[in-house]
């Protein structure tokens, strides 16, 4: 299965201030509307790419694409040195392909260029990719269902340059997401009326785990905990384990502080941490490993 975007960031203007306790906000970061979204994911092709305006506090979200920028990825590293071009999709103003059928190399360096026709300055970001990893799991096994419980995966060793601590997140899909299916705590959440409904259940997001050098087993790997909390539905479900790169990682932990946690579909509001000059938003990279398995009661 392929990782795909499918909502975009909602930058909310009026609300883009520093938070007393948070992390300061680069005033530059404020001087502009323009929102970028993609997420590089190693050993995948390159993700397209959204350039937009944000919306302000009084206006209702509309996707606000912005035509006619040029846009380009430099790569860099031991394994390629490569200029790679975007095209504009016609069909879709402020949608942004690459032409070329790269695939991002992990241990790698991404730099974004952005030219938008409307202004002089140019867009600018940059993400080291996260190292590749395995995952120690029997594929489709069955899971026994505990709300409090966890399931241990063994990961092999992951390092990001620079840092000591490895930071991971889980997504969780359902793939039989009926009413009957639903686990008791979930149950108890599930309201049409309010909004929660199956489809809003069935897709969730952990809390970043970090993992440090203390965490290292004498082997090399890792042991990391997946919350069964994070389980909606009985039956069969998919998980993308991601190891994040340092932009991800603070757009994620930016996520929770606002949100008061992490149960909002990630890539909904805008991160308080810039990491773009001269647009909001998030460029960024993941690695990443799926795993399945089927859900029974207990």
């Amino acid at each position: 299965m392929s990782f795909t975007r499918r909502h975009h960031l909602i930058v909310v203007l009026a609300l883009a201030v520093p938070v007393a306790g948070c992390d300061s906000v680069d005033g530059n970061a404020l001087e502009t509307d323009y929102v970028v979204e993609s997420v590089l994911v190693a050993g995948h092709g390159l993700p397209r790419l959204w350039l937009s305006r944000a919306v302000y506090l009084e206006e209702s979200y509309t996707f606000k694409g912005e035509p006619e920028a040029q846009v380009m990825v430099r790569v860099a590293g031991p394994q390629a040195e490569e200029e790679i071009h975007y095209e504009e999709d016609q069909h879709r103003p402020g949608e942004y392909w690459p032409v070329s059928g790269h695939r991002v190399l992990p241990l790698h360096r991404y730099d974004l260029t952005i030219q938008p026709a409307t202004t002089t300055g140019p867009i600018t970001a940059t993400t080291l990719v996260p190292n590749t990893f395995a995952i120690d799991f029997d594929q489709g096994s069955e899971v026994v269902y505990q709300a409090d419980g966890q399931l241990d995966l063994p990961i092999s060793r992951h390092a990001y340059p620079g840092r000591e601590k490895s930071y991971y997140l889980f997504e969780t899909y359902a793939r039989e997401p009926l009413e009957e299916n639903l686990v008791p705590s979930a149950r108890a959440l599930y309201d049409p009326d309010k909004g929660v409904s199956l489809r809003v259940l069935s897709r969730t997001s952990s809390p970043i785990i970090k993992m440090d050098s203390s965490d290292i087993h004498h082997q090399g790997s890792l042991t990391v905990g997946y919350p069964m909390g994070a389980i909606n539905f009985y039956g069969d479900s998919e998980v993308f384990v991601r190891a994040l790169d340092d932009n991800v990682y603070h757009y994620s932990r930016s996520q929770g502080l606002q949100q008061g946690g992490t149960t909002f579909a990630w890539g909904e509001i805008p991160n308080p941490l810039p990491h773009i000059k001269g647009a909001h938003g998030l460029f960024g990279s993941v690695a990443g490993v799926w795993i399945y398995f089927r859900v029974v009661e207990p």
